[in-house]
């Protein structure tokens, strides 16, 4: 995240102002992504509509592990071979019960013992999430999401009407295990431990301009207010966006990025806008 100080710790304050069960939910459940070559990401653990568990997170996350852009056409043989790449030896951090702390635990993915699913977004570049599922029952980070010590988010058909509303103005919280930023962009920390931002919607579900001639765009992006005071950073994406609504905890998403529109592509400097996309499209639960 990219803070400055009074906005990073206004975000906490907001944080430890939920009750301990959506705060333990929220830590428990937010994954660090790592690899060997360098790369750091975020996701969330969860139980989908199917009771399939796994990791949601953005989609763009092979493309920076590989270290190059999204692309603006598919192909089928290089997006498998992204997935494999990103999956064989990735390193899953979890159980970070407090803010600031690093994972407690880590797995260690392969192509034996998970999947990559695009879902929806097979066949495109354009919806920023997939799926990694779990192929292998006695996994460790999967007896620990079921144990008592573990926690994960169960998205579920029977939430749709929360999902199907205007969601602009809601409070929402976004965790990750990225860069720590201060609102000069300079990286006093080099630890990648949790963090977390509060923010408010702006915009809701939107098609957003990733790149032009011709005009490619990422598709069902919710945008909150975002400044250089208070953002995600590099290693963020794919961490949750979480909503708070009468008692109940909700993912909304995860982070897409900064400074998308929906006609425009502007600078990264300054910070105007965070990204997420949105777990909801066509009226489905990812």
């Amino acid at each position: 995240m990219q803070f400055n100080d009074q906005s990073k710790q206004q975000a906490i304050t907001a944080f430890n102002g939920l009750n301990n069960n959506l705060k333990n939910t929220m830590m428990l459940s937010t994954v660090r992504l790592t690899k060997n070559n360098g790369f750091t990401g975020s996701g969330v653990l969860v139980k989908d509509a199917d009771n399939i568990a796994g990791i949601v997170t953005a989609k763009h996350n092979l493309c920076i592990c590989n270290g190059t852009a999204t692309p603006d056409v598919w192909n089928e043989t290089s997006a498998i071979d992204l997935m494999n790449n990103f999956l064989d030896g990735l390193n899953v951090g979890y159980g970070a019960t407090s803010l600031g702390e690093n994972p407690a635990h880590t797995q260690v993915l392969s192509l034996d013992n998970s999947d990559i699913e695009f879902r929806s977004g097979w066949g495109s570049w354009d919806y920023d999430l997939m799926f990694i599922s779990f192929k292998k029952s006695d996994l460790p980070i999967l007896t620990w999401m079921n144990s008592n010590n573990g926690d994960f988010i169960h998205y579920r058909n029977n939430q749709l009407g929360f999902y199907q509303q205007n969601q602009v103005n809601r409070a929402v919280f976004v965790m990750g295990f990225g860069d720590m930023l201060t609102a000069q962009g300079n990286q006093p920390n080099l630890s990648h431990n949790l963090q977390v931002r509060a923010a408010t919607i702006t915009d809701d579900a939107r098609s957003v301009l990733r790149d032009q001639n011709p005009d490619v765009n990422f598709l069902s992006a919710i945008s909150a207010n975002a400044s250089n005071n208070t953002s995600t950073a590099p290693g963020d994406s794919g961490g949750p966006m979480f909503c708070a609504h009468n008692g109940n905890l909700y993912l909304l998403g995860v982070t897409l990025g900064s400074n998308f529109r929906p006609n425009q592509m502007i600078a990264d400097d300054p910070i105007v806008s965070n990204e997420a996309t949105f777990l909801c499209r066509n009226g489905k639960l990812f």
